[in-house]
């Protein structure tokens, strides 16, 4: 299991968000309403794009009163808001975010919400007091794009008028690791042909000490503030033992042949095709090592498999909402084992003086 731990009360850092707000007025007299910005519905295995949540999408809601604004921690409160004490789920449907039973307002008196998504209500997430702990699901099919709002802690109502909805700014807490291979050399055709990625295997991750390590069996990440507009900060103590994700696609991915034009990158997934690794931010110490395992037809035979791997030229450093791309590039000869047909430099035979035979007289 790895953990991802973070201090929503302390603005999530900057993590690309977005700018187009979504706005729905759904508040009803002085009950408590919310917005969002970012993303589409969220699917297990699916990461989440764009700047707006389509129906079907939910966050997990909590909040709390304070005699004034909170500030950096939680000593200023108060009380927990009825109907929001415990986590909230709030669903949008018809364009509208909605929950039950309603919270509502309290005048003159400094309101503060706390939120992540998807609604997660398992023992991998956690809440305490502004901070959350979110455990990363090991098999990938039931990962989720797991994100932090900014916390809302300037929030009062003076007790007349009419309160809009509330507005959450999410971020996206992991990082996005996607696969992709091409074959820029073909074997020849009695030898490898009908290439399929039957599945990519990533290792030897395990992370710098001062960075969370996604491999390690007891992990924590503690989102202890920004350094600038577009960093985080985590505190981490990397332990336990290296293992790997292998990413399998439910039908192996076809490798159009290097004579196929356009010769493209074709991307592979995991499962049916839409499961994204999602991985927690980390730095990894080594070369991380990448195995795919091929299938391919010969002229005699079907469904056989090879292995090629590649290793990269320096350690792995991976930040949250950031999209990494890793491109392979596929010589077939090299992955066959088929050694070149190669000619040395050719010998020539000299030229044989025989002039010092015969003479000619034309007397």
């Amino acid at each position: 299991m790895k953990k991802i731990m973070m201090f929503a009360a302390i603005a999530v850092a900057a993590l690309s968000s977005c700018s187009n707000s979504e706005v729905v007025d759904m508040s009803a007299g002085n009950a408590i309403g919310f917005e969002t910005y970012v993303g589409k519905a969220t699917t297990k295995g699916t990461p989440v794009s764009g700047g707006t949540f389509a129906d079907t999408s939910t966050m997990r809601v909590w909040g709390c009163t304070s005699a004034d604004q909170l500030g950096t921690d939680y000593t200023a409160v108060t009380g927990l808001i009825p109907n929001l004490s415990s986590g909230t789920k709030v669903s949008k449907a018809g364009g509208v975010w909605s929950y039950t039973p309603l919270a509502y307002w309290k005048a003159n008196v400094a309101h503060s919400f706390f939120a992540c998504s998807p609604f997660i209500d398992d023992s991998s997430l956690s809440y305490n007091q502004g901070k959350f702990t979110y455990i990363v699901k090991d098999n990938i099919s039931e990962q989720v794009d797991f994100m932090v709002a900014d916390p809302i802690k300037k929030a009062k109502w003076n007790g007349t008028e009419e309160m809009v909805s509330q507005v959450f700014n999410f971020h996206h807490a992991l990082s996005q690791i996607k696969f992709s291979a091409k074959i820029v050399v073909d074997a020849e055709e009695t030898v490898a042909k009908n290439v399929r990625v039957k599945s990519i295997l990533m290792e030897n991750m395990e992370a710098d000490e001062t960075i969370a390590s996604t491999l390690a069996t007891t992990n924590t990440i503690d989102v202890i503030g920004k350094t600038d507009a577009n960093a985080i900060t985590y505190t981490s103590a990397a332990t336990g033992t290296v293992n790997g994700y292998t990413v399998t696609p439910t039908t192996p991915v076809v490798l159009p042949a290097a004579s196929t034009t356009p010769a493209d990158y074709t991307l592979v997934n995991h499962a049916a095709g839409d499961e994204i690794l999602m991985l927690m931010p980390q730095t990894t110490t080594g070369k991380v090592r990448f195995t795919i395992t091929f299938v391919y037809d010969t002229a005699t035979a079907t469904g056989l498999e090879k292995d090629a791997s590649f290793i990269t030229n320096a350690a792995q450093t991976w930040a949250p909402n950031k999209i990494y791309s890793y491109k392979f590039d596929i010589n077939m000869p090299n992955v066959m084992e088929q050694k070149p047909v190669v000619f040395g430099e050719p010998t020539v035979n000299t030229w044989t003086d025989d002039s010092e035979g015969e003479s000619l007289d034309n007397n």
